[in-house]
């Protein structure tokens, strides 16, 4: 890839977009195909190695947490726990409370204990956590 003089790729690895550049191939295709803006071609550029970053970021973070087993809410038993709202639970999972801002009590530990370990590989939970405006 040839731009300006300088390998696009060269450019790409100085300035350490290591995401952008596995991205830009099909990056190039939508925008010929989609005929898109210099603005939105960028927009989604950039936004593809934000959104690379985040998800290496939370794969580290999930390494380093030495996380015993990964647990879904697939692989919850909730005939286990026939006291635990299966419905209740799964609407807490989505987390949209955090982007509503709205606050949640729990009174019993292992719903608290079922959200933490399903949630803790989620890649957009730090986007999630920004302050709400």
């Amino acid at each position: 890839m040839q731009g300006g003089g300088s390998d696009l790729s060269d450019v790409m690895k100085t300035l350490g977009l290591t995401h952008l550049e596995k991205a830009l191939p099909a990056l190039f295709e939508q925008a010929r195909q989609q005929k898109m803006t210099y603005e939105t071609f960028l927009q989604r550029a950039l936004d593809a190695e934000v959104e690379g970053r985040n998800l290496r970021a939370a794969q580290r973070r999930i390494q380093a947490a030495r996380l015993p087993v990964t647990k879904t809410l697939e692989s919850f038993e909730f005939s286990f726990q026939p006291s635990i709202s299966e419905r209740l639970v799964r609407e807490l999972a989505d987390l949209s409370f955090i982007q509503t801002a709205s606050n949640v009590i729990l009174e019993k530990s292992t719903v608290l204990s079922i959200l933490m370990e399903t949630n803790a590989h989620r890649s957009d939970l730090p986007s999630m956590m920004q302050p709400c405006s």
